[in-house]
């Protein structure tokens, strides 16, 4: 079973979501639940749960700072942000900061399947590091050298993907680039990044294109697309939408009503 820690400072929503989600169809089960982000904090130390389900605004530590203590102290829990401000200031912070997925209160029954499925395949799909690690490599000296070896490439690899997120990049071509094993090269990309190579690229260009948008609103959609290496606008008005839950046109017309 996955553990999910819940926090919300308010008990009756904190309720709402332990009461929400069917759990245990998906394998899934609430290890602790909280009103309070600081003791939420303690338990993703003492649980290390799976998932931490967690409100934005809180008075002692907002969701996103909780999440972003915790990656930085090497946690690996996947977020989910579960609010009622549908502003697309903490849609974009949440997604910037790692979040897995954000969802507005009243949380639709419909989602709620389609979000625990979605975390429950991330979770499958991370790779125990000694069936990724190849297995050709003799003893555990040379696996720890490799390893070493690996985790630096695997680094250029990433600040090579951040220079060059406009240009078509397959995961087979890069971990040849960088000499990585591939099926090692996944198992990286889920504990180092929380997400596999293709939800990565596709937030990273997300995020570029939100920051086109916000700083230039001048440009069209089409040339916002190309610009984070989007062929074709109805292929990144898709993306766009998976990612921040609203279309680029949406996006443009909420930032412009918060700035009035």
């Amino acid at each position: 079973m996955y553990k999910v820690l819940i926090v919300d400072d308010e008990y009756w929503a904190l309720q709402g979501v332990r009461n929400s989600f069917p759990w245990g169809k998906y394998g899934f089960e609430v290890a602790a639940a909280t009103t309070s982000s600081i003791e939420a904090y303690e338990y993703i130390k003492s649980l290390e749960p799976d998932v931490v389900f967690s409100d934005v605004c809180m008075p002692e530590m907002t969701g996103i700072e909780l999440c972003i203590k915790s990656r930085e102290e090497g946690y690996p829990s996947l977020f989910v942000f579960v609010s009622g401000f549908d502003d697309y200031k903490y849609t974009r912070e949440a997604i910037i900061n790692g979040a897995f997925d954000y969802c507005l209160k009243p949380i639709d029954e419909e989602e709620t399947d389609k979000i625990l499925k979605r975390l429950k395949e991330q979770l499958d799909s991370q790779y125990d590091e000694e069936e990724a690690f190849p297995a050709d490599i003799p003893d555990d000296a040379d696996k720890a050298k490799n390893r070493e070896i690996y985790n630096r490439e695997f680094k250029r690899m990433m600040e090579y993907i951040d220079d060059n997120y406009t240009k078509p990049l397959l995961l087979k071509d890069l971990a040849k680039q960088f000499f990585i094993n591939e099926s090692y090269c996944c198992f990286l990309f889920n504990k180092h990044v929380g997400m596999s190579f293709s939800k990565y690229l596709n937030k990273l260009r997300i995020e570029k294109a939100m920051k086109i948008i916000e700083q230039n609103r001048t440009l069209s959609i089409d040339e916002v697309a190309e610009l984070t290496g989007y062929a074709s606008y109805y292929h990144f008005n898709k993306k766009f939408k998976e990612v921040t839950g609203v279309s680029p046109a949406q996006f443009r017309k909420g930032m412009k009503q918060n700035s009035e």
